[in-house]
């Protein structure tokens, strides 16, 4: 049970730091996105900090992985 829900974790975190990665890709690179979003560095800068809060929390996640599956 313990390696499914490391399993579940990993795949969320990696899935929440793809989409930040995506969509701060999409407001820099294509204009289409900048219109929908009229502060353009306060929706950078929460998408940079989603980034970076799963990016932290996958490596906490795989540097502790023998402390949170072993029994």
């Amino acid at each position: 049970m313990k390696e499914e829900i490391y399993k579940a974790l990993k795949l969320k975190y990696e899935a929440k730091q793809q989409e930040a990665k995506v969509n701060l890709s999409i407001l820099l690179d294509m204009r289409v996105g900048v219109a929908d979003h009229p502060d353009v560095i306060d929706t950078a800068d929460g998408l940079l900090k989603k980034y970076a809060e799963a990016t932290e929390l996958l490596s906490i996640l795989k540097g502790d992985v023998y402390e949170f599956v072993k029994d």
